[in-house]
């Protein structure tokens, strides 16, 4: 008789003599028994990853009972000599003495909520190195050249925006610049913004391989493990990167953020801090502990009160790899701790930020849709700086800021003030930096990412923004009669978003001088003669040019005979010049959309009588 495989493992589990009772667990319907733990003789219960409900034909909606009765009619089929014991779980949670080992693990540190690494360690020199699994090993021939390397080979990573299925991709290349996989795309999300911003270098090996032939005969690919280093490019504030992303990651439009459901925190407004001459944020944080359902841990939350104070410890290093934060009341005996999500978020704050845990107290137990049961809960406040600058930086950065904001012309709303000092103070003023929709919504946008990238920004401007950010509504929420007018008196460039997006799409490699493009009257008229051939006709102009040395020599052409220039496609448009007619781009598929003749350059200069 074939045993399937998950039933096998439990049986190899019995014949190793480890299971000496067994039940289903209450809220997820898996595999639970108890056995002995190797580290400290103790017993506990174990909580197995491979079976669950699936194999044991039960449904959620089926009493503890039922379940476990089916379970074991399973196990009785396949002679395995196991008892299903349905009151397994609340006896062993009357014992005293048990396991408290797998409290005291340090976590595995994360990027977000959904976003797990080994081996995490962060320097205090701003290096941060990790292990993780690479993906995409299946494809392209990948899993034959991992096969041909060995562990410690030297890795390059990658950045690749143009990637079709995730435009924050970073590619794993071997030193030969062949394309081992990617880097999951949970942790490129975090990772590509401080690539792209040049606030780190990343660098790696290989860690770990395992060949198909090694994973089964049914593998289809080979196993790479990377190590990744994430080096910070300030030298200066080598962990300010670090520090800015976990604020950034804590900071919410909204008034909660609530991470997997376990954890809620609450922002108030900004404080003096009286520590030093930075801002601190005081925030309020409710969170599920992870905890222990037997033995002591179980019996120290049950003797709790609403409202007693608790005792939050972080432990271990984030330099040594095992930090952790383990929570205990106020004898010291030891309740649980706070959760992978919530640790991987501030444990770069608590021990190189300065962020500080006050007043924690249990606020009794709450219903948890994820485990499906109530479980305790603990109250504190969270006080981290938003800054770390020194008082001669600071004082330069708030000279600055204050004689920009002298600088401003009209009388902005307070939102529309931080919106124009933001861009000014990051010099932002000069470029294409924003769009306006027919709705009113202005976004922001980057026009040094590559034409297959978001340009919206992501950044928090110090007021509301929509849930993605990066853009606003600047009639609905800018209180200012003509938002658009005090922006062009202060520099800062508008465009329609479409006009923007041709612009970004089309014409990103167009280096042209701005100050060339202005208009300059008889100026461009030195190099041809004045005509009336093209008297009235309008012109649109995408794509790079070829036998014009810039967009003003060609408006110098059509203005000696008569044309005219424009930026934008409208029925009054007489022609679109574009070098690929064919490449059914946006202002391409527009022109035909409106019966715009388009014509190539070399069709125009022959139009014109020019020899290019």
């Amino acid at each position: 008789m074939k045993i399937p495989k998950d039933i096998q493992r439990i049986k190899d589990l019995v014949e190793q003599e480890k299971i000496v009772r067994a039940s289903l667990d209450e809220s997820n319907n898996r595999f639970v028994y108890e056995t002995v733990c190797p580290n400290c003789g103790k017993q506990k219960l174990e909580r197995t990853s491979f079976v669950n409900w699936t194999y044991f034909p039960v449904s959620c909606g089926e009493t503890l009972e039922a379940r476990n009765q089916k379970a074991q009619a399973l196990l009785d089929k396949y002679n395995i000599p196991v008892m299903i014991d349905q009151n397994m779980l609340s006896d062993f949670s009357k014992k005293h003495n048990t396991c408290l080992c797998h409290l005291d693990q340090p976590l595995q540190l994360a990027f977000g909520d959904n976003t797990y690494v080994d081996h995490l360690i962060i320097s205090p020199e701003g290096q941060m190195t990790f292990e993780f699994e690479a993906k995409g090993t299946r494809h392209e021939g990948r899993t034959e050249r991992i096969e041909q390397h060995k562990i410690g080979d030297d890795l390059v990573y990658h950045r690749n925006p143009r990637n079709q299925f995730d435009k924050q991709c970073i590619e794993i290349l071997d030193s030969k610049k062949a394309n081992l996989g990617n880097v999951p795309a949970e942790l490129s999300e975090y990772i590509s913004p401080c690539v792209d911003g040049k606030k780190v270098k990343i660098s790696g090996s290989i860690s770990s391989i395992k060949a198909r032939a090694a994973r089964g005969p049914k593998a289809q690919k080979a196993e790479l493990h990377c190590l990744i280093n994430i080096s910070p490019t300030d030298q200066k504030n080598p962990i300010k990167w670090l520090l800015d992303s976990r604020i950034k990651y804590l900071k919410n439009e909204k008034s909660t953020l609530e991470i997997r459901g376990r954890c809620k925190i609450r922002y108030p407004d900004k404080k003096p801090d009286s520590r030093s001459i930075s801002t601190s944020l005081n925030y309020v944080v409710e969170i599920f502990l992870e905890c222990s359902e037997m033995g002591d841990p179980m019996y120290a939350v049950e003797a709790l009160k609403v409202g007693d104070p608790v005792c939050v410890m972080p432990t271990g290093s984030l330099s040594n790899g095992n930090f952790s934060i383990k929570v205990t009341n106020q004898s010291g005996n030891r309740i649980g701790r706070l959760n992978m999500a919530f640790v991987s978020a501030v444990a770069p704050l608590i021990e190189y930020g300065g962020l500080t845990i006050e007043e924690p107290v249990y606020i009794g137990k709450s219903y948890d849709e994820i485990y499906n049961k109530d479980r305790p809960c603990i109250k504190f406040s969270m006080i981290t700086r938003t800054t770390s600058h020194s008082q001669e930086q600071a004082s330069q950065e708030n000279d600055h800021i204050a004689a920009l904001a002298s600088a401003i012309i009209g009388s902005p709303s307070e939102e529309l003030k931080q919106l124009i000092l933001y861009i000014k103070s990051h010099g932002f003023e000069w470029r294409y930096f924003l769009a306006l929709n027919s709705y009113g919504i202005l976004y922001v946008v980057d026009p040094d990412r590559a034409p297959e990238d978001d340009y919206v920004m992501r950044e928090d401007f110090g007021f509301e923004c929509s849930d993605d950010g990066g853009f606003f509504y600047l009639f609905k929420q800018v209180p200012d009669d003509d938002p658009v007018r005090i922006l062009e008196q202060n520099g800062i460039m508008i465009s329609k978003l479409e006009t923007l997006a041709d612009t970004l799409e089309e014409e990103f490699d167009d280096e042209d001088d701005e100050e060339d493009a202005e208009d300059k009257d008889d100026e461009y008229l030195l190099g041809a003669e004045k005509t009336d051939l093209l008297s009235g006709k309008r012109f649109v102009v995408t794509g790079k040019l070829k036998t014009f040395a810039s967009r003003a020599e060609l408006k110098e052409y059509l203005m000696a005979c008569g044309a005219t220039l424009t930026e934008t496609l409208s029925p009054a448009v007489d022609y679109l010049i574009t070098n690929t007619p064919d490449s059914g781009t946006s202002k391409n598929q527009k022109a035909i959309e409106l019966g715009i003749e388009r014509i190539t350059e070399m069709q125009f200069n022959e139009m014109i009588g020019r020899n290019a």
